[in-house]
């Protein structure tokens, strides 16, 4: 016992100095995995599938051992894609694509030229059969384009969300003005119409009129994906396992100019994973601890549930997961999804975050830890459900870029990260004994 406590203050002491160092790494890692090459890690131009085989690289270089032949879990899901043209013009102004304009991920492939545009005021629209009606009057008249007007107005008054209405369009090309910055997703299913998501910032003052369009989209129905998955064994009980995840995947492109780079979500948590898993493929622990990095989260947890359903091994055999999601710069601190059901884990983590590399109470690695109820916001939610302690750390602060064209490298300035780094190693190592 006493020999084990004494590995133990080494490896809190060694973990402690660690964080620093790693800033030059996080920083590269996180520069290549945003880097064009990837194509946004997502499903046009193999994105994902070269995202997957440089990660698998990577296990392998540093020296994790595998649980398959080559640390790939490999399943299918279906996807909506846009992998060609992606254009669009209002009374002959090009309107760029990504920035100017976003078009719904499960909308389909449509080409016009110079189709009037009809303002349809939806603020008097209060049922479902109304709506319905709106929408077959609209679907029976194909020289034109629609713009939707006030539609989260009738949403409202209906209780149906925007999604749910946007399901009832009929075949055509639609367009919402939009506010804010662009924010994008992944569709699984298509849509019979193609909407398009136009942002003020790219509108002149007067309502357009007129309107050109060549959007190409690509249902795929059997998208291949991979997790990446390896491990450390335990010095003492290989068969428990400390879990450390991340999803590696975004959003990929949008037509062949429009990049998404994913920096902060999720190229920061694949590089903190990256980090630990150097640390401890040199530091092993009493306990194994296996690194996975997932696909398909931003699809809806594909590859997380998947990987439940489908465990490399017995998920009994997890004695804690901690998934990281948006670690790109933390001036506000952490919050910790789940942490509410698990005061103890907590207490834990806030005592070593006050505490310096000797182990004195001293400045806090980062300035706060928040809590939050669990929620499917991220990979640690399909473990929860299974009984795993599971948990959610993602950075507060920053810039806060997500999901559109602006979340690239060079907007992260991973203040605290190198901090967090140390904390994340020292809970991490005070989870062996």
């Amino acid at each position: 016992m006493i020999r084990r406590l004494c590995f133990l203050m080494v490896l809190l002491w060694v973990a402690g100095h660690a964080g620093a160092q790693d800033l030059p790494a996080l920083r590269h890692d996180i520069d290549t995995l945003c880097s064009p090459y990837f194509a946004g890690r997502g499903y046009v131009a193999q994105g994902m599938a070269k995202t997957a085989d440089w990660l698998s690289a990577r296990f392998a270089q540093l020296g994790l051992r595998s649980f398959t032949d080559n640390y790939q879990q490999s399943y299918t899901f279906p996807v909506n894609t846009f992998p060609g043209n992606m254009s669009l013009q209002l009374d002959g102004r090009t309107i760029p694509a990504g920035t100017g304009f976003l078009v719904l991920p499960g909308s389909r492939s449509i080409t016009c030229n110079d189709l009037r545009i009809v303002p349809v005021d939806l603020s008097k629209v209060r049922d479902e059969k109304t709506w319905l009606q709106r929408c077959a009057k609209m679907g029976r008249q194909e020289q034109a384009a629609y713009l939707l007007q006030d539609i989260d107005v009738a949403g409202k008054a209906m209780g149906k969300s925007r999604e749910q209405l946007l399901a009832g369009l009929q075949r055509g090309l639609y367009l919402l003005s939009e506010s804010g910055l662009p924010l994008w997703s992944v569709a699984t299913d298509t849509l019979p119409a193609t909407v398009l998501q136009v942002y003020d910032s790219a509108l002149s003052s007067s309502l357009p009129r007129r309107i050109t369009a060549d959007i190409e989209s690509l249902f795929v129905p059997h998208f291949r994906a991979a997790n990446i998955a390896g491990y450390v064994p335990g010095r003492e009980q290989p068969d428990s396992f400390i879990v450390i995840t991340a999803h590696y995947d975004h959003l990929g492109k949008m037509g062949r100019e429009a990049l998404f780079p994913g920096a902060s979500d999720n190229a920061s948590g694949t590089a903190m994973l990256l980090a630990l898993a150097r640390f401890y493929a040199a530091h092993p622990g009493r306990y194994s601890i296996a690194f996975i990095l997932f696909g398909g989260e931003e699809a809806g947890l594909v590859g997380s549930s998947f990987y439940v359903a489908h465990p490399l091994f017995p998920l009994q055999q997890i004695r804690m997961l901690l998934n990281l999601d948006i670690l790109g710069d933390a001036p506000k601190g952490i919050v910790m999804v789940n942490g509410k059901a698990y005061p103890e884990v907590v207490q834990e983590l806030e005592t070593l975050n006050r505490m310096d590399n000797e182990g004195r109470s001293s400045r806090t690695y980062v300035p706060e830890i928040r809590l939050r109820d669990n929620a499917p916001n991220s990979d640690h939610y399909p473990f929860s459900l299974k009984g795993v302690p599971a948990f959610f750390i993602y950075s507060v602060g920053g810039k806060g870029f997500y999901h559109n064209t602006y979340d690239e490298a060079a907007s992260l300035g991973l203040e605290n990260i190198p901090a967090l780094s140390s904390l994340l190693k020292q809970f991490i190592s005070a989870q062996q004994q």
